[in-house]
């Protein structure tokens, strides 16, 4: 039940506070438009960084697909660094197929190194070595025993993990707005209720 509500409830609000983006992926998609277009939601939301699944699809097994080269071809095309981050046994956390919510579970997190477009002749080439990291980064994540790994701490060095401001979008407040309506009915009905009823 939590995994039903939870989910849908999580992927509005993100998409409401422009925390996820979602496009309409499809064949012969235009390279450059497609990047101006993700460039463009960085101009909305300031954000240092950006999470994209490579793979182009949801992948629940042990072994990695093929890197699709949308999102690379972007990252080399506008001077954005990337790095691979790898966590093994999310879909057994949270799986929403099944409306599984599982505790206790040992989750093996692999954080590549960066690599930069600059050091790079060409795209096919950035592209090529951002899959060999893909790979080598799933490896070592699914292959690492739990007591051979690390406790997680925030990384490059932070004490904890910070959290930047972001602009709040305008159906952000009109969505509040409506959630505050709803409950002074929901109230209001409730009172009447209860008068109508002494």
């Amino acid at each position: 039940m939590m995994v039903w509500v939870g989910t849908p409830t999580t992927s509005l609000w993100a998409w409401l506070s422009h925390s996820t983006w979602f496009f309409n992926r499809k064949p012969g998609i235009d390279r450059s438009a497609f990047g101006n277009w993700i460039d463009s939601q960085f101009q909305v939301r300031p954000s240092p960084g950006l999470i994209a699944y490579p793979e182009g699809t949801r992948n629940q097994k042990a072994e990695p697909l093929k890197v699709k080269s949308g999102v690379l071809q972007y990252a080399y095309e506008f001077k954005r660094p990337i790095q691979c981050v790898i966590t093994t046994n999310k879909d057994t956390v949270v799986n929403e197929k099944a409306a599984k919510l599982n505790r206790n579970v040992i989750c093996m997190t692999h954080i590549s190194k960066p690599i930069y477009p600059k050091d790079f002749n060409s795209s096919k080439e950035f592209i090529a070595s951002a899959r060999e990291l893909f790979n080598e980064s799933w490896k070592s994540a699914y292959e690492t025993k739990p007591e051979e790994g690390e406790m997680y701490r925030p990384p490059y060095g932070l004490k904890k993990p910070e959290f930047k401001n972001v602009p709040v979008r305008q159906r952000v407040w009109i969505l509040r707005f409506v959630f505050m309506l709803l409950a002074v009915l929901y109230v209001y009905r409730k009172q009447r209720l209860a008068l109508a009823s002494v």
